[in-house]
């Protein structure tokens, strides 16, 4: 019998197998023949049909070349097209299925410049976008949460221009805290005509920004388009973003598992930092916002743990994701018209019409994952269900970017002689200046305008409304000179720096990297020089971690 049973497979193996391999390259022109020209088959690869016929593993396929291949709606490609936007990113096509078509919690860990805030707002403007088509409204609320105004401006500026032709609202923390305490005492005082009429003029639309690089403005209305405020109907925004002592109080309130409330879905953004925290106790941790939100979404629902996200005995082993971006784990899938609140094997609504347990999602473009006290081992100890997606280049060495170091002595008059000197070769282009203090940062910005070099200022003790006017100004100049504190090291988006200086050199490796990852952006090329001090042992030890890593093609940690 198991001889016959060989036979038979080795026939067909024969015989039809060609057959079957030939019709693979020849019917789909036959069919396309017959059909309307705007109906066409397309042809298999040969790679892949040489592949099946040899019995091997698949090739993976290219990169999508379009937002379109990933699957994204008619309005926001549209928005998309209008920034110039075409083709994702890495990061962007890595994340788009697990953030669009699931519940679970998820990771992203990706390089600086590689378009981490697009990669997570597009699949979920796309999945609210969704559930209020399907006229299930409100079903989910987004909360982004980031750890400066300057950064929570600038998210907002992005997603209101990517929700320009959507009807989803969009509002920053205060405004919204500002028109939610309106909306109850208008219910209060019963005046609904009132409130109506408010809501109205809160959902109109708002003026387009006037390009990528400027930050829009922290007041609802101003800056950005789409829909800004509350709904029509009074209920709170689709989208709320701040900071993370901004929206503590709202979404530990929003947490609460009450029935008709929405869900809600909670994106850290820059998390190593909102987090750096969360292991304090007593009065520390007290005053940790971050760590207040995550206590919240911990007693108030219990994730399901996933086998396949667990850390080992013997250190973290996060499930990172593959570069095979079109292989997808169908457990983890949610049926498109799923009911209200998006239900699965994670976050699946009650039977009582209880919302999903609070998901969340935690980027960022450094994720410490050696030692118990890291990041990565604390977030999968506390949340084993986590998917973890990373992109090739996360925690390496920017490949266009060219790294230098200079001795420089103890001297204030030599390393300002060595500061104007650098941005006097760079002054056809951008350069952007670190130092360590805000004090420091005056110093340089002291020596450049004595030089007449008219930099501008940038750090924490400038009003945020100078700040923005100071980021939106130095985005629309073809060149000129930024001198700032770490404040700027942080996903502020500065377009076309070509040049990155360390007045003072980074105190680790993890704000090295976020300083001289303002340039070198979006596969441009980018230089760094680092001004150290030889006697420093600590700066001494931090460039030879660096330059090991550069040359040798190595991850950081």
């Amino acid at each position: 019998m198991l001889r016959c049973c060989a036979m038979v497979k080795a026939g067909f193996r024969r015989h039809m197998c060609p057959a079957v391999i030939i019709g693979l390259f020849v019917l789909p022109a036959r069919l396309n023949a017959l059909l309307p020209a705007r109906v066409a088959i397309r042809s298999i690869p040969r790679a892949t049909v040489c592949a099946l016929a040899r019995g091997q593993k698949l090739p993976p396929p290219p990169p999508p070349e379009s937002f379109q291949d990933l699957g994204c709606s008619s309005s926001i490609l549209e928005a998309l097209e209008a920034e110039c936007i075409h083709a994702p990113m890495e990061a962007q096509y890595l994340a788009f299925d697990v953030l669009r078509h699931s519940q679970t919690d998820v990771a992203l860990v990706a390089e600086a410049g590689s378009g981490k805030t697009l990669a997570y707002l597009v699949p979920l403007l796309e999945q609210l976008l969704q559930l209020r088509t399907a006229g299930r409204n409100p079903s989910r609320m987004l909360y982004v949460v980031v750890p400066t105004h300057d950064l929570a401006s600038q998210v907002l500026r992005v997603a209101r221009r990517i929700a320009a032709l959507t009807p989803l609202t969009i509002a920053d923390a205060a405004s919204a805290q500002h028109m939610s305490k309106s909306a109850m005492a208008d219910a209060a005082s019963g005046s609904k005509a009132k409130g109506t009429e408010s809501g109205k003029a809160l959902g109109t639309k708002g003026s387009r920004g006037s390009g990528r690089g400027g930050p829009a403005t922290d007041q609802v209305g101003d800056g950005g388009s789409g829909r800004v405020g509350m709904r029509v109907d009074g209920s709170s925004p689709d989208v709320i973003i701040g900071t993370a002592n901004a929206c503590a109080a709202m979404i530990t309130s929003a947490v609460k598992r009450i029935p008709g409330r929405p869900a809600v879905t909670i994106v850290f953004d820059e998390c190593d930092v909102l987090l750096a925290g969360v292991r304090a106790t007593g009065s520390k941790a007290a005053a940790s916002p971050a760590g207040a939100i995550l206590d919240a979404v911990r007693k108030g629902a219990k994730r399901v743990p996933s086998a396949a996200g667990k850390a080992s005995e013997g250190g973290v082993t996060p499930q990172a994701a593959s570069a095979d971006w079109h292989l997808r784990d169908l457990s983890e899938l949610e049926v498109p018209d799923a009911p209200a609140g998006m239900g699965g094997s994670v976050g699946r609504d009650g039977a009582g019409g209880e919302p999903a347990a609070p998901r969340l999602v935690f980027v960022s473009a450094t994720v410490p994952g050696q030692g118990a006290s890291s990041l990565g081992s604390y977030l999968d100890g506390r949340f084993p269900g986590l998917k973890w997606v990373r992109t090739v280049g996360a925690h390496r060495p920017l490949p266009k970017l060219r790294c230098e170091f200079m001795d420089v002595g103890e001297s204030s008059d030599e390393r300002a002689a060595v500061l104007l000197s650098l941005c006097r070769e760079a002054q056809g282009s951008k350069t952007l200046v670190f130092a360590s203090s805000a004090a420091r940062a005056e110093d340089a910005w002291r020596v450049l305008d004595v030089a007449g070099l008219k930099p501008r200022l940038f750090h924490p003790d400038v009003p945020l409304s100078t700040r923005e006017q100071t980021l939106a100004a130095f985005a629309m100049e073809p060149h000129g000179v930024l001198v700032c504190s770490g404040l700027a090291a942080r996903g502020i988006d500065l377009p076309e720096v070509a040049l990155v200086i360390e007045y003072q050199m980074a105190p680790n490796l993890v704000e090295y990297m976020h300083r001289v990852g303002r340039t070198a952006r979006a596969g441009r090329e980018g230089r760094a020089i680092s001004l150290v001090r030889p006697t420093s042992k600590n700066e001494a030890a931090l460039v030879s971690q660096i330059q090991r890593s550069v040359a040798g093609g190595w991850k950081f940690f």
